[in-house]
């Protein structure tokens, strides 16, 4: 009983298998794909805005309309490098594709 318990055990341990797993468990890291709606609201709120509202998710960045410390903001986030630009005021949708409109009513075109 105690060998063929023995040879069982070893031939688990020395499977092809097993000891070739952990290549199996790669990530590839080179495609980066399109974030959902959902993370990069969590990775917004994680940075301290509020009421995010994403008005446009492209490959390149994400565009949204957020609250911080109680003043609102237009937020570009790029989600290769995680950085966050914020401009006083809102992105909305119009018929010249989406506009800013400043605290002061005045509507331009969102900066790059």
């Amino acid at each position: 009983m105690l060998r063929n318990s023995v040879k069982f055990l070893l031939a688990i341990a020395f499977s092809p298998t097993l000891l070739f797993a952990q290549d199996s468990t790669k990530i590839d890291t080179t495609r980066i794909g399109l974030m959902s709606p959902i993370v990069v609201h969590q990775r917004l709120r994680m940075l301290g805005y509020s009421n995010v509202i994403i008005i446009e998710n492209v490959r390149a960045h994400v565009r949204a309309n957020a609250l911080k410390s109680g003043r609102a903001l237009a937020v570009k986030y790029d989600p290769y490098s995680g950085k966050v630009t914020e401009v006083p005021g809102r992105l909305e949708r119009g018929p010249r594709g989406l506009r800013l409109v400043k605290p002061d009513g005045s509507k331009v075109a969102p900066p790059n």
